[in-house]
């Protein structure tokens, strides 16, 4: 029976890792993908400003 909570263990700690191993790169891609669109809109509204004010 030890060897089986061992076992459930190991299990638990390899689907933790392969589960963060999932999460980080996912996690990586969510945060780019903001700072890319907020960086886009950010261009935008200056490039809008700058139409607006007459040269």
């Amino acid at each position: 029976m030890g060897n089986f909570v061992v076992a459930t263990g190991e299990w638990i700690g390899a689907i933790l890792l392969s589960v963060s191993a999932m999460l980080v790169p996912a996690l990586v891609a969510i945060v780019v993908l903001i700072a890319v669109i907020w960086v886009v809109r950010w261009i935008r509204h200056k490039k809008q400003e700058q139409a607006h004010t007459p040269l």
